[in-house]
């Protein structure tokens, strides 16, 4: 028995689902698509890519423990943004 949009409206709103965020573990409403973290955690994640960038730009040759030293952002997540393609280190091809 399917529900008229009638129907479907006098039943109330309908619950948003709530995923936990895998960084931070708290709990977030998912409303537009599937997201891999809370708006909070994304936001901050965001600002750490941007900033492993900027210093790859302005120090060229810059290796990841370099990076991890300078921006006390572990090394585990900057090889993780490296191997995912979201930041690109140009290798000399000699």
């Amino acid at each position: 028995m399917n529900k008229t949009d009638i129907e479907a409206a006098f039943e109330g709103p309908q619950e948003i689902p709530k995923v936990r965020c895998p960084r931070c573990k708290e709990f977030y409403e998912v409303d537009e698509g599937p997201t891999d973290y809370c708006p909070a955690c994304t936001s901050q994640r965001e600002a750490q890519v941007q900033h492993i960038r900027d210093l790859i730009r302005d120090n060229k040759g810059i290796n990841a423990m370099e990076l991890e030293r300078r921006t006390g952002i572990p090394i585990s997540f900057i090889m993780k943004v490296m191997r995912d393609g979201e930041i690109g280190i140009r290798r000399n091809p000699f």
